[in-house]
């Protein structure tokens, strides 16, 4: 699948070889929260690259990443093309339209107010949610109750969808679904940092060679990391 960045007034198009995370989801699976895990960090890390150069992506969803299966698997971030540059007023999608999937998007985005880098940590917080149950937080029989549940901060505690779930990693979904912008972590690195010290918790020492790992032979890995967890 072929993706076009949009970053500022430069464009970088690249062939990405795999499904999206929807698809992975679907037909691999993570088994286990701290699997999923390691793919939130994975995500939570191309996000402090793009806040660091000053672009929000305003579209974090299931279908936006992208899982390369080439020689040297891993995770990509892809789909730019609503982004928008910190502290500017250009907007790289059409004025005045509601531009996301309301699964994702942020309260104050719903209510047209101003954005940042804090509205991209609640839409990670919405896939952090699912990578650790296969749920989605505001799941609802239609748009417009989607839209009031997000609004609302109205969901079903982690642990309560799936009991696996660690409660570092359930406080850590809660901060980032917060509606209000000011009580999520501070920064897009605050929640890698806080995710590698919950992998660390089991073992996983190191992020992204874990993650390569599980990539290159998903059964295995889900079959050993009980054992390794426990240990």
């Amino acid at each position: 699948r072929a993706e076009r960045l949009a970053l500022g007034a430069g464009e970088v198009t690249a062939f990405v070889h795999g499904p999206t995370l929807r698809a992975y989801q679907r037909d691999v699976g993570f088994g286990h929260p701290e699997i999923g895990a390691l793919v939130g960090r994975a995500l939570a890390d191309a996000l402090v690259h793009a806040h660091s150069a000053g672009v929000i992506h305003r579209d974090l969803k299931p279908e936006n990443v992208l899982v390369s299966t080439g020689p040297r698997p891993s995770v990509k971030l892809a789909d730019f093309g609503i982004a928008r540059i910190i502290a500017s007023d250009e907007r790289l999608t059409m004025t005045g339209a509601l531009v996301g999937s309301p699964h994702h998007m942020a309260p104050e985005i719903l209510e047209g107010k101003e954005t940042d880098a804090r509205s991209d940590l609640f839409s990670l917080g919405t896939l952090l949610y699912w990578l650790a149950t296969g749920k989605l937080p505001f799941a609802a029989p239609n748009p417009t109750a989607i839209l009031r549940r997000a609004l609302q901060g109205d969901y079903e505690d982690p642990r309560a969808a799936d009991a696996h779930v660690p409660d570092a990693l359930a406080e850590l979904i809660r901060r980032c679904l917060s509606v209000e912008p000011a009580d999520r972590p501070g920064s897009a690195a605050e929640v890698r940092d806080t995710l590698d010290r919950l992998l660390a918790e089991c073992g996983l020492d190191d992020p992204p060679k874990e993650l390569l790992a599980f990539l290159r032979d998903p059964a295995a890995y889900k079959a050993a990391f009980p054992g390794r967890a426990v240990g």
